[in-house]
């Protein structure tokens, strides 16, 4: 019986503690999760479209904050200072950007 309550505790334990790990991660609603990535593609598009800027080697995320306002994350790599200043500026400029947060590193 004592085996039988053991297993019963740590197979619960196994069970609880991935859930209890994730317990601090913001889901998305089904509208936050569609603005997103409407933010996204729209960064990606302007990026694209930014003279000078390797849209390629950028990386693109965007989150909202506690708020509900759209965060877009840049990472990536770029050639120059200069690079990395106008692939900045071009997602500031995205409709439903509230705020950039600059990963990019130059190469």
């Amino acid at each position: 019986m004592k085996k039988l309550v053991l297993i019963l505790s740590l197979s619960s334990a196994f069970v609880t503690l991935p859930t209890l790990a994730y317990a601090d991660v913001k889901s998305e609603t089904v509208g936050e999760y569609t603005n997103t990535s409407a933010i996204t593609t729209s960064v990606k598009t302007k990026l694209a479209g930014t003279k000078g800027v390797d849209s390629a080697d950028i990386s693109v995320r965007t989150e909202t904050d506690k708020d509900g306002k759209a965060v877009v994350y840049l990472s990536g790599t770029q050639k120059t200072k200069q690079q990395i200043k106008d692939a900045i500026d071009s997602a500031k400029m995205v409709d439903g950007v509230n705020k950039v947060v600059n990963n990019l590193v130059v190469r």
